[in-house]
């Protein structure tokens, strides 16, 4: 009889392991833990969204299809499952009663029994098996029964079934949702950090299964804003405190462990342009600018200050600079950005499009505005709280003016400032349209229209209409803005 109870076990077991999942959610940097304020959980496949907030960390989710058909009956989960030595185990009744709780070996024998008054909802237990190997948890109740199979590697000590009671607040959440074994989840946390609302990196699984999820804070390198700009469904950017600017004097490392000549640095502040300084660029000037031709990293004699008319001269023929030494942030070190090559990098047109157009509430989160007298376009990040006391009007067309002090107030809460600043053209260099347009470019050549073109794509703004398309001769002088992966 013990044989047969023990293969009935592992028939329904069959059919009941599979029906929950438990995530447990921890926040971690660089100085350890991190409280976590809150967890987005979110099923990419189907669409959907839980929130978890302070103090819950804990997530049980059912499998789509299961849940119905269980309704009313037992919930069973154990986490770490395989175990050493012990594991808690989660009981999950429909409603108040008394239930047997039995614990078997890989005989059928029962080694271990309990009786315990459940209430409605969650309820915790801690199992300990003496030997190694395989053993099932059975819990009966009156209005239904569930099984588990467990694995144990190690020894507990004893075979026993202990402690009683609801599951503390931090361990209650259940969510409504279900998922199929083979959706895509994504898991996202938030923290507060030195008062500033922070996010952790993604996580993302193809295959969901019973877990601790580990959610790491990270402040990004020097020259990093703290904030989280999504550029596709599966990666986050930070952008650079500032524009990219570069001066003849001194000294810098390049990717292949060489110096080249020249300093590239950040602007200190996001609103800082150059204007019409960009008009000086030669091999000779010893000042800064920050208006350059496509491409021009300094990688294969492609100088910054470069000016030449023929747009095939520059980057690498007709083919993208995306991941290449003609990406400025990918060649080069900067100075107040890590000072080191290959931390940063220019983002595609692709990207710039899910920025400004694709991703969630993206038509709510870019504006045109003036910054203590200069214009740009704001970009809110993901994540955004506007601070009191101060408005934001989105969209092209819309005009938002702030003093410094207010906007002091939205770049910490993460807003990002372009600043127009023109574009260059021509030899004689000639910059124009500084303070109404702005010009920003891509790491993509054009391949809409023409594959063959000696163009690339730009990002162009004025306080009218930002396009995202725009095509531009390689030859002309725009911003870059460089962005870190997350």
């Amino acid at each position: 009889m013990p044989l047969l109870l023990f293969a009935i076990c592992l028939v329904v077991m069959q059919g009941v392991a599979a029906r929950t999942v438990r995530l447990t959610f921890t926040g971690v940097s660089n100085s350890g833990y991190q409280r976590l304020d809150s967890v987005l959980v979110e099923n990419l496949t189907q669409g959907w969204s839980e929130t978890l907030y302070f103090p819950d960390t804990v997530l049980t989710l059912s499998e789509a299809g299961l849940q119905q058909a269980f309704a009313g009956e037992v919930g069973l989960s154990a986490y770490p499952n395989p175990f050493r030595g012990s594991a808690n185990v989660t009981v999950s009744a429909a409603e108040s009663g008394m239930a047997e709780l039995s614990l078997y070996n890989l005989a059928g024998q029962c080694v271990a029994h309990s009786r315990q008054f459940l209430v409605a909802g969650q309820n915790q237990f801690r199992i300990s098996a003496r030997n190694a190997g395989v053993c099932v948890l059975v819990v009966r109740t009156g209005s239904g029964n569930a099984v588990l199979k467990l694995l144990n590697s190690g020894s507990g000590g004893a075979d026993a079934i202990t402690g009683s009671g609801r599951v503390a607040l931090m361990d209650k959440r259940t969510s409504a949702m279900t998922f199929q074994i083979t959706d895509s989840m994504r898991f996202t946390g938030y923290a507060t950090v030195d008062r500033a609302r922070v996010e952790s990196r993604w996580v993302v699984t193809p295959r969901l299964f019973s877990r601790t999820v580990e959610l790491v804070f990270s402040n990004g390198t020097q020259g990093a804003l703290k904030a989280l700009f999504s550029v596709s469904r599966y990666k986050r950017v930070r952008f650079s405190q500032g524009n990219l600017q570069y001066s003849n004097i001194g000294t810098h490392a390049v990717m292949g462990d060489t110096m080249a000549r020249g300093t590239w640095r950040f602007a200190a502040n996001q609103w800082d342009t150059l204007g019409h300084d960009n008009d000086n660029a030669d091999s000779l000037y010893p000042g800064w600018i920050d208006l350059f031709a496509w491409g021009t990293s300094g990688y294969n004699a492609k100088y910054p200050y470069m000016r030449d008319t023929n747009p095939a001269n520059y980057g690498n023929g007709r083919y993208s600079i995306e991941g290449t030494n003609y990406d400025w942030g990918v060649y080069n070190a900067i100075s107040n950005g890590g000072d080191a090559p290959n931390l940063w990098r220019t983002l595609t047109i692709d990207e710039w499009r899910y920025v400004l157009d694709e991703r969630p509430d993206a038509l709510q989160k870019f504006s045109y505005a003036v910054i203590d007298g200069i214009g740009g376009v704001v970009l809110l990040p993901d994540y955004w709280e506007m601070p009191q006391g101060i408005s934001f009007v989105p969209r092209s067309g819309s005009m938002n003016r702030y003093s410094v002090e207010q906007w002091t107030l939205l770049e910490k809460n993460g807003a990002v400032f372009l600043p127009a600043n023109g574009f260059c053209t021509g030899n004689p260099i000639h910059t124009c349209q500084v303070n109404i347009m702005g010009d920003y470019w891509t790491s993509s050549r054009n391949v809409v229209a023409d594959p063959l073109s000696n163009n690339a794509c730009e990002v162009n703004f004025s306080h009218h209409l930002i396009n995202y398309m725009m095509i531009s001769a390689r030859f002309n002088g725009c911003n870059v803005r460089l962005v870190q992966d997350h």
